[in-house]
């Protein structure tokens, strides 16, 4: 006779390790095709420049690119699974940290200067700076009423 559950949210043993087994095979390393990872991004947007901040926990600079082509900015990097054991013995691993690739692709607004673009890592956090031409920045445009245009 197999174990029910006997109330929600709490489970006989047998039906723990169950839960426990079938979220392994959804693992990167045990179902390659499920390699995914999706970094939170976060975007600011000021009169003089863009700024998008990147968690990338785990990753160096070198395992990140970024590149700017028409317009389209685009960040992709990829996160390796660790392969050291902590007692330096083989066997089973359960693991709740994501790890593969990921690339995330978006159109920049109009009057973003590329060419002055800053990136940097802080604190696993990618701080990527676009500043916006002179062109781009809102001007503030004086109103005059008729008597003083008529002046001038």
């Amino acid at each position: 006779m197999l174990p029910t559950r006997q109330m929600p949210g709490h489970t006989t043993p047998l039906i723990g390790l169950h839960d426990l087994l079938r979220g392994m095979s959804r693992t990167p390393w045990a179902n390659p095709a499920a390699s995914f990872w999706n970094p939170a991004f976060e975007l600011e947007d000021s009169e003089a420049e863009l700024i998008l901040r990147a968690e990338l926990p785990g990753l160096r600079p070198e395992d990140v690119e970024i590149t700017v082509d028409r317009g389209l900015l685009t960040i992709s990097g990829e996160k390796q699974p660790s392969t050291e054991s902590s007692n330096g013995t083989s066997g089973r691993r359960w693991s709740e940290r994501a790890y593969g690739k990921f690339t995330r692709t978006m159109r920049l607004p109009e009057g973003v200067d590329a060419d002055r673009a800053e990136a940097r890592f802080e604190h696993g956090v990618l701080h990527l700076t676009l500043p916006k031409s002179e062109q781009a920045k809102p001007r503030r445009i004086q109103v005059t009423g008729a008597m003083e245009a008529s002046r001038s």
